[in-house]
């Protein structure tokens, strides 16, 4: 049976790539000064959003990736 706790592990499980996928470009495009920056914050899920953003630090840059919720893939991002 697949109930509300079912349903929450899959918006998880789903989450998880999409933060793979966003701390990945970080980390292959160079964008954040040490290996060790840190997700700050992600952007709240809502039904009919298509992006969600994750905000990362390195404790001196900020930066905010969008990555399609859809593609699971980098479609954005930003300097703070």
């Amino acid at each position: 049976m697949i109930g509300k706790d079912g349903e929450k592990a899959t918006k998880t499980i789903a989450e998880a790539e999409l933060e793979k996928a966003a701390a990945d470009f970080v980390r292959s495009q160079n964008l954040l000064a040490t290996a060790n920056f840190q997700l700050i914050r992600t952007s709240e899920p809502t039904d009919n959003d298509l992006k969600r953003y994750f905000y990362y630090s390195d404790g001196h840059n900020s930066i905010a990736i969008g990555v399609d919720t859809a593609l699971k893939q980098v479609v954005t991002f930003t300097y703070d």
